[in-house]
């Protein structure tokens, strides 16, 4: 990811995060996996959760 002066706030807060299973950046939420240091993007935590 380039971070210049047209990045949003939200990705330059959390531009080193990405999801555990899938390997995404770029999620409104991201939520802490069980494991520590880890996240899940809202795709996975929702099919984690079923």
């Amino acid at each position: 990811m380039v971070i210049d002066a047209n990045t949003p706030t939200f990705f330059l807060l959390i531009h080193d995060r990405q999801c555990n299973i899938c390997k995404v950046t770029k999620s409104l939420n991201l939520y802490r996996h069980s494991e520590p240091g880890q996240y899940l993007c809202q795709s996975c935590y929702d099919r984690e959760r079923k």
